[in-house]
């Protein structure tokens, strides 16, 4: 119910049903509401969120064995979710190390499952901007920036559409990289 609001960019009523949602133990009912908290610059509150989305995972992950191959697919799509929304909340509040703490092992699972994960991109996106503000390497930034960029790019040449933060995010990745838009 949830996104079908979020679609309807009836955000209110998003959020009231991710808080159902959330009273039945749905990891990504925690993830989602957490992504909203972000985007309202309410990171502290995502945190809460994540944490509890990820507690969820964490007890999920002892019985991976025993899941099917789909909810283990699945299992991959939301600790990549609940990763990329923790990096970009500590990047949001300035802890760079902790982002990257969480951004590294996103990265990493949306290499692995590019194709299942709705935007695998956003993980290298914010990645860049925390290199940029921790003067790494120019070299790795740009490695990150050309993933962002064609991460996203695929995406949109499959006829999918992105959210604003990646629209912002793909301008800066040919800003960075120099490339015309």
């Amino acid at each position: 119910m949830a996104t079908i609001y979020e679609e309807l960019q009836d955000f209110e009523n998003a959020k009231k049903q991710y808080l159902i949602a959330i009273r039945g133990g749905f990891v990504d009912a925690y993830n989602n509401l957490a992504y909203w908290y972000i985007r309202e610059n309410k990171n502290r509150e995502a945190i809460d969120f994540l944490n509890q989305g990820l507690q969820l995972l964490e007890e999920k992950e002892q019985n991976f064995e025993q899941l099917t191959d789909v909810e283990k697919l699945n299992f991959q799509t939301q600790k990549y979710g609940i990763y990329k929304n923790f990096g970009w909340a500590r990047f949001k509040q300035k802890r760079y190390d902790d982002a990257l703490a969480y951004l590294l092992p996103a990265m990493a699972i949306a290499k692995k499952y590019k194709e299942d994960i709705r935007n695998p991109g956003a993980a290298f996106c914010i990645y860049s901007q925390v290199l940029s503000k921790t003067n790494k390497q120019s070299s790795e930034v740009k490695e990150n920036w050309q993933q962002c960029r064609e991460l996203i790019e695929l995406r949109l040449a499959a006829g999918e559409t992105i959210n604003s933060e990646e629209d912002e995010w793909l301008y800066e990745a040919k800003r960075q990289l120099k490339i015309n838009n």
